[in-house]
């Protein structure tokens, strides 16, 4: 249920008719107001007072239709702070604890150090994230470059096959010019040596013809 505070003044109820100020002792007159969380004017008192607890409440903050003695009035009074609890005190809010505690040197050196650390952390976390960076496109640039070098490996090696096709190819017709150009020398030396053995014999000084002996040169140089 929502209460509101209630300042009791003794000496305002008194000016407005409801409690003569003769009967009001001097201790309460000197004491400081009370701040009293009441239900709204048109609620009823709360269920946990009791009816003289109640009847007080009612006394004291609805005007009465008639005067009561002084014996009545300070046993109202007795039982309404009886019933006034220490925390309905109009005294002046404490500070907060945040605005008012000062952090020690122990603590302020602390703070400082761990802003310092998570500073640091931080540098070193970026530190190693440009390095990283650097890293990955060095990685990246040797790749490609090692892409590059494959290509032209490859591209050299088939060269390099061609290269040894065509050379065998040429060997191949190297040795099949060559065994030409052997028949032919010879077919060149069978006819010399045709012409030779056709022409007339000529007597060779001694007795010894020369049809013999050309018919054994031309043999030697056919075979």
């Amino acid at each position: 249920m929502h209460r509101s505070a209630v300042v009791i003044d003794l000496r305002n109820a008194s000016i407005l008719g409801w409690i003569p100020l003769e009967v009001i002792p001097a201790t309460l007159s000197s004491r400081p107001r009370l701040r009293v969380p009441l239900a709204p004017p048109s609620a009823s008192p709360p269920p946990s007072l009791n009816a003289a607890q109640r009847l007080c409440l009612s006394s004291l903050f609805s005007p009465p239709s008639h005067i009561p003695s002084l014996g009545i009035l300070m046993l109202l009074l007795d039982a309404a702070f009886d019933v006034l609890d220490t925390s309905w005190f109009d005294a002046d809010p404490a500070p907060s604890t945040a605005d008012s505690a000062k952090p020690s040197p122990d603590e302020h050196r602390r703070l400082r150090r761990k802003i310092s650390n998570r500073e640091s952390a931080r540098r070193c976390r970026m530190r190693k994230q440009r390095h990283l960076e650097e890293l990955l496109a060095e990685s990246a640039r040797l790749r490609a470059l090692n892409r590059d070098v494959a290509s032209r490996v490859g591209d050299m090696s088939h060269r390099c096959l061609l290269f040894r096709q065509a050379n065998h190819r040429l060997r191949v017709e190297s040795a099949a010019l060559s065994r030409r150009l052997d028949e032919l020398r010879r077919l060149v030396l069978l006819r010399q040596v045709l012409m030779v053995a056709a022409s007339p014999p000529v007597a060779s000084h001694g007795g010894f013809g020369g049809v013999g002996c050309d018919q054994a040169w031309a043999a030697s140089l056919i075979a």
